[in-house]
């Protein structure tokens, strides 16, 4: 009897997020998870039933994982550092837009009170809240104006990573933006647009 294969859960995340940003949510299937991993079908069906669980953990993680690095920003940095690094870890995960979008699929596939949906949606909000952390203190230490919400400024700050892409798109080769100096255009653009 052949043995069975064992899959390092990292590389199955890494494969499933390199899939869904070639081909899209519609088009995944375990067929082609397993051809790039190199093991059966059977092998991912003994830790996924299907491929919404694998997508569910997918996202999970990796909001988790930006949550995570978002918590791990010294209070003992200015406001304007803090916050300068809260767009460079967003910028390091500039998918997690790609990957929110997949909410709508998931609650066509889901019922509205999904577990599973639930956790999503729970992790999306403390994303989202951790992000207000930061700009709530910079609100109080930076001189941001005080006619917007922080909640547009929270949003403001997230849709900030979609520029990117964009600019990817748009771009010729001669307009090559390293992340670092993303980051920091990303963040001027914040704040000088923001200060009072």
């Amino acid at each position: 009897m052949a043995r069975k294969k064992i899959i390092d859960l990292q590389e199955l995340m890494k494969v499933t997020e390199e899939l869904l940003l070639e081909i899209g949510y519609d088009r995944l299937n375990f067929r082609l998870i397993s051809g790039r991993l190199g093991v059966g079908r059977s092998t991912i069906y003994e830790y996924f039933s299907n491929k919404e669980d694998l997508v569910c953990e997918y996202m999970l993680r990796v909001m988790n994982l930006i949550t995570q690095r978002m918590e791990q920003i010294s209070s003992e940095l200015p406001a304007e550092q803090q916050l300068k690094k809260v767009i460079a870890i967003l910028m390091d995960y500039a998918q997690i837009h790609l990957i929110l979008e997949l909410t709508g699929e998931l609650q066509a596939a889901f019922q509205d009170d999904d577990e599973r949906l639930l956790k999503i949606m729970k992790e999306k909000e403390m994303l989202l809240d951790g992000i207000n952390k930061y700009v709530l203190i910079a609100e109080q230490a930076c001189d941001l104006r005080e006619d917007i919400p922080s909640s547009v400024k929270t949003s403001y700050i997230f849709q900030l990573i979609t520029l990117q892409r964009t600019h990817l798109h748009i771009s010729d080769k001669k307009e090559d933006i390293d992340l670092s100096e993303w980051v920091s255009l990303m963040f001027s653009l914040f704040m000088q647009g923001l200060k009072k």
